[in-house]
């Protein structure tokens, strides 16, 4: 999948939809597999990228805050992943990814 995000953002271009999303499911993987210190930039960049590109409420940014908050909260970081809580809360009802 690493390739394949590579290729997509060599081809398509860093900010396309579909590369986006390659970004935030390559990041989500990472993250599954216990790859924490390699996950955490890609979801960085995807709560960023997918912000800036797609919309601030798209249902791809709010899985990568998402993970991003799992992933805070599997490393004791329990104030970021409040934060991060809080920022899902409060987009909420903006979109129906988040059960």
């Amino acid at each position: 999948m690493l390739a394949t995000l590579c290729q997509y953002e060599s081809m398509l271009g860093p900010y396309r939809p579909q590369t986006l999303y390659l970004l935030t499911k390559v990041a989500g993987a990472c993250f599954q597999v216990g790859e924490f210190d390699f996950a955490r930039p890609l979801l960085e960049r995807a709560v960023r990228d997918t912000g800036k590109y797609l919309g601030y409420t798209h249902d791809l940014r709010m899985r990568a805050i998402a993970d991003l908050r799992d992933l805070a909260t599997a490393q004791g970081e329990y104030d970021r992943a409040e934060v991060l809580q809080a920022e899902l809360r409060q987009l909420a009802p903006h979109t129906m990814v988040l059960q």
